[in-house]
């Protein structure tokens, strides 16, 4: 933590504790807790907004927040029936996985900056990741 403001020492520390870890010291979450780099390399969404969409969409069928058990239920079958059919087009490839146009660039251009990882320095590289997070 050279070259850096003492008072920001605290906060580099922090993240080598909970995340990166020391050379005696393993961090309390290590990466593959929290790296996404496969996810990016195999398409795969880095956050859990489909599933927060899922939970909006599916409330908004309940059409309440506390539901009966028998309202519930019917429409947890129902769901289960929309998604056997979306699996069921999967399967068979006419159910394509579109992403909104603005994640495929940005997904585009994290896996350029990933590929070039080497070539850059660190800050450099996490600069251009945060620029486009």
């Amino acid at each position: 933590m050279r070259n850096i403001d003492p008072a920001l020492h605290p906060i580099g520390e922090y993240f080598e504790n909970i995340y990166i870890g020391k050379a005696w010291s393993a961090p309390l979450f290590p990466p593959r807790f929290w790296n996404v780099t496969s996810r990016l390399h195999n398409s795969i969404p880095r956050t859990s907004n489909l599933v927060e969409g899922w939970h909006n969409r599916f409330q908004q069928k309940l059409g309440c927040h506390r539901p009966g058990m028998w309202r519930f239920l019917l429409e947890l079958l129902r769901e289960q029936n929309r998604t056997e059919n979306t699996y069921s087009r999967i399967q068979i490839d006419r159910f394509p996985r579109h992403a909104r146009k603005k994640d495929r660039l940005v997904n585009q251009k994290l896996k350029n900056i990933h590929g070039n990882i080497r070539k850059m320095s660190t800050m450099k590289y996490i600069g251009a990741v945060a620029k486009l997070i």
